[in-house]
């Protein structure tokens, strides 16, 4: 009775509370669990997603407080329930996964003045929608959902099909101000979602800028108009395979013209490619692990139990959505200055990887794993430069990543109060 303070069950939620799937997340500013985070009403609370197969099919956010108490400020629990149709819309065409209709998926909370609370919440839901909860107030009765209850952003393919995002997104601040919020999409919590063909799906690096904060929007309509609201509004990285390899990729795109552009989509290029996990920043690379079915097997190599989907390692810079050397280079023919004739010495270029093949589909991201019981040898220094893979395999197949990439001053804290002599 000392221990146990409080659950929170479909008994005090029989609507809204589903089946909560999602993984946890480590904070990169404090590195407590992701979902943990002191609240501007100045109680710690854990921070989740509603889930699937809610009984109204809502998408909602739950801050439940650490402290259990009902008569603190902002109660037990406070919910934030997204304005979207619900149980209408499992019926739609374009619902793949009418199932289990809406639901909110794993949260990223952000710092934005650097008090170490959290003042806005980030999330996806499965119809494609990335939210921001505005939770800046010490009163929790005023903590709402953003731009007039509206989504930040859709995440569609090029025919306008919604794709849903289930793992946790990951935050950057943006050179110009603002956030630069990374969400990868994909779904499997259904037979039918995985392997699915009928879409493509992809990254995104969405600029959540000052402007939508400072600007003064006098309707709904009029902050829908300025939100990033299609791929049109967005820079194109697109994909290439590397001799073949859809495992080893580079990325091509041009420098992005912030003036004209509120962020950038990479489309996978693999079909039913998708990202079920969460976002990682490492090495100030964007980092996620996506998955595809595994190739048709031939011959006496049949067998359905050997079916591994493939699994691929994938990084690029969160702003600019190019990778920057994390996963290596490789040399390859220049495809726009091909030899004169096939018997011509051919024209090599290098290019910077941006994704990479590794053997286990979940795993974690990791600094300095020596005398961790690793599997694998470890960063040597355990430096800031260095980041690993780290799955239930061992070897190559997940490797380490001891780059010489210049991790720089990452943030000043000032400490109040702290003299040196």
């Amino acid at each position: 009775a000392s221990i146990f303070k409080w659950q929170l069950t479909d008994a005090d939620e029989p609507d809204d509370l589903g089946y909560i799937v999602s993984e946890s997340t480590v904070n990169r500013a404090t590195n407590p669990p992701g979902q943990i985070a002191m609240m501007n009403n100045g109680r710690f609370a854990a921070l989740f997603g509603n889930g699937v197969e809610s009984r109204n099919g809502n998408a909602a956010l739950f801050i439940m407080f650490a402290d259990g108490s009902a008569s603190g400020n902002g109660g037990k629990y406070k919910k934030l329930v997204v304005p979207t149709a619900s149980t209408a819309a499992c019926t739609q065409p374009d619902t793949p996964y009418a199932g289990y209709c809406n639901g909110l998926g794993q949260v990223t909370w952000v710092d934005t003045n650097n008090d170490r609370i959290a003042d806005y919440i980030y999330a996806g839901d499965l119809k494609g929608n990335l939210w921001r909860f505005d939770v800046s107030s010490s009163d929790a009765a005023n903590w709402s959902v953003s731009y007039y209850q509206q989504p930040l952003f859709k995440a569609v393919d090029a025919s306008g099909h919604a794709l849903p995002i289930t793992g946790a997104p990951e935050t950057r601040y943006h050179p110009l101000g603002g956030v630069m919020v990374g969400i990868v999409t994909g779904a499997a919590l259904s037979p039918s979602d995985f392997p699915n063909n009928t879409r493509t799906y992809a990254m995104f690096g969405i600029w959540d800028t000052p402007n939508f904060n400072t600007t003064r929007y006098d309707t709904a309509s009029a902050m829908a108009e300025a939100l990033p609201r299609s791929l049109s509004g967005l820079a194109t990285r697109t994909l290439v395979n590397v001799n073949n390899d859809d495992t080893r990729r580079y990325v091509t795109g041009d420098a992005i013209d912030w003036t004209a552009k509120k962020g950038w989509v990479m489309p996978f290029n693999v079909s039913s490619e998708m990202g079920l996990n969460n976002l990682t920043i490492a090495n100030s690379q964007l980092l996620t692990v996506t998955v595809s079915p595994a190739p048709a097997k031939t011959g006496a190599d049949s067998d359905a139990c050997t079916d591994t989907p493939v699994a691929r390692l994938v990084g690029v810079d969160p702003v600019t959505g190019l990778p920057s050397g994390l996963l290596g280079t490789q040399e390859i023919i220049d495809p726009s200055a091909p030899p004169p004739d096939p018997s011509a010495i051919p024209n090599y270029m290098t290019v910077v990887l941006a994704s990479i093949p590794v053997k286990d589909q979940k795993g974690q991201f990791v600094s300095d794993l020596v005398g961790r019981g690793s599997t694998q040898a470890g960063c040597a220094n355990g430096s800031l430069s260095c980041t690993a893979y780290e799955g239930a395999s061992s070897g190559d197949d997940n490797p380490r990543f001891a780059t010489g990439l210049s991790s720089g001053r990452i943030f000043w804290r000032e400490i109040p109060g702290l003299k040196t002599r």
